[in-house]
């Protein structure tokens, strides 16, 4: 059940900031996928921070490179097969469907989500 909940708030944060940020930058409304991204994401980085015992930055790079993996992985399909693009990035890029500029950003979302997780648990257990 804890996963599950993990998952539901995951996907609908990650899908409103999809959400936002592309109404702002060309007005189209965010695919399904984000949201199951966002829950696989928190669930992994939750996952990383309760067992292994790595420094913080460690832990928020393998978080952004897995959400990274996870963009490629669908990216491509939907790229190569549905002939579909979900997103296309510039700057340097694999394919226009992973950046260094975005892996970049998802690591410092990481770290950043992983900051208020440890708080919000250090206030529930107090």
């Amino acid at each position: 059940m804890k996963r599950i909940l993990q998952f539901l708030i995951g996907g609908t944060i990650y899908f409103l900031v999809e959400l936002i940020f592309r109404f702002i930058v060309n007005h189209r409304p965010p695919h399904l996928v984000a949201f199951i991204m966002g829950g696989l994401a928190v669930i992994f980085t939750i996952y990383l921070e309760g067992r292994l015992r790595l420094n913080i930055m460690v832990k928020a790079l393998l978080s952004g490179s897995f959400v990274t993996i996870l963009e490629l992985l669908i990216g491509s399909y939907f790229k190569f097969v549905k002939h579909d693009p979900l997103w296309s990035y510039s700057g340097i890029t694999f394919y226009n469907i992973i950046s260094l500029h975005w892996w970049l950003l998802w690591c410092g979302l990481a770290l950043i989500f992983l900051i208020c997780y440890r708080l919000i648990i250090k206030i529930i257990r107090n």
